[in-house]
């Protein structure tokens, strides 16, 4: 199950978008083609992880949710030319399908960030025992912000 929250800013963003189909851009391809991988309790991207396993360890932050957002953090920007925030979208489209498929029992938030400039994207685990990333009250952010959460049937935050 997948359930989508919002800031009021995001969704005037939405709105605002261009209704056209965009191509899935090629170097956002490849990190979801490289997929996840589960390391000391936590769903990284393979790709990510790989770079920096060697300069980030899970002990050098406060707990597992830090590391995961950490590593899996990155600006959309960096991986395309344009339609940031679509790319986005169909890149965490892309993540949720690899966690129905590889990962069902995981209950997993993305987040999308949108600046004047960027997008950004993080993601992390929800364990019972961690505060999430971000508090449920988007409109506590300047900036447009989406989470989507990948829940286990049956599952809540």
């Amino acid at each position: 199950m997948r359930m989508i929250i919002c800031n009021k800013r995001m969704i005037l963003t939405l709105l605002t978008c261009r209704n056209h189909i965009v191509d899935f851009p090629p170097d956002l391809l490849q990190i979801v083609q490289d997929g996840l991988i589960i390391k000391e309790g936590c769903i990284l991207l393979k790709n990510f992880y790989v770079a920096n396993r060697r300069h980030t360890q899970p002990r050098q932050f406060d707990d597992l949710t830090a590391y995961e957002t950490f590593v899996n953090g990155f600006i959309i920007n960096d991986f395309c030319q344009n339609n940031f925030l679509k790319n986005g979208l169909l890149f965490v489209n892309q993540i949720c399908d690899i966690v129905d498929n590889a990962f069902p029992k995981i209950n997993l938030e993305m987040i999308l960030c949108k600046s004047s400039s960027n997008v950004h994207f993080t993601m992390h685990t929800l364990r019972p025992d961690e505060v999430p990333y971000l508090n449920d009250n988007l409109e506590d952010y300047i900036e447009p912000t989406m989470i989507i959460r990948h829940l286990v049937q049956g599952g809540t935050k």
